[in-house]
């Protein structure tokens, strides 16, 4: 076994464990890190250049505000008010295609996010808020009774799910 001494970085002695090091009562826990560094050689090939290749597109998409995931989360976002007045000026069928579209490109934005890495911090916060303001909208709309809507959801319900909404 190797000699102890104090030191504030890391040591690359392979024969440190911590238990010898808390037997010795010699050296403060939080002054030795008991981990071996690796150097880049220990580190297989294909994994530094799958680690550098990522680390490079996020520094890309990072410059990047405005990413196809976040055009469509935006376009998501344009598409509720639109949904609100089809519905008021009584084109359902209309309403109905765009809402249908709206939920397309909330799977989208999210299976693109992911698969070609192009999650942001923007997308992080709006994609969210896409979701509620286009769930609420719809809420608050298919609840007035000023619509003559055929079906018409209770106001009980459409105070729930706004309440959770906002709880959560």
């Amino acid at each position: 076994m190797g000699e102890f001494t104090r030191v504030d970085r890391v040591t690359r002695e392979p024969d440190f464990t911590a238990s010898t090091v808390l037997a010795t009562g010699s050296l403060e826990p939080g002054l030795l890190d008991l981990t071996r560094q690796m150097k880049s050689s220990d580190i297989p090939q294909d994994r530094r250049r799958n680690s550098a290749r990522k680390q490079a597109e996020m520094e890309g998409i990072r410059h990047r505000v405005m990413t196809s995931a976040n055009q469509l989360t935006v376009l998501r976002m344009v598409m509720v008010p639109l949904f609100v007045l089809l519905v008021i000026y009584d084109y359902l069928g209309l309403a109905i295609l765009t809402f249908f579209l709206a939920g397309v490109t909330d799977m989208l934005d999210g299976l693109i996010a992911r698969k070609f890495g192009q999650k942001t911090p923007l997308g992080t916060f709006l994609d969210p808020i896409a979701d509620k303001l286009l769930l609420v909208s719809a809420f608050v709309v298919l609840s007035l009774d000023s619509l003559n809507l055929a079906v018409r959801i209770p106001l009980w319900l459409t105070i729930t799910v706004i309440s959770r909404d906002l709880i959560l």
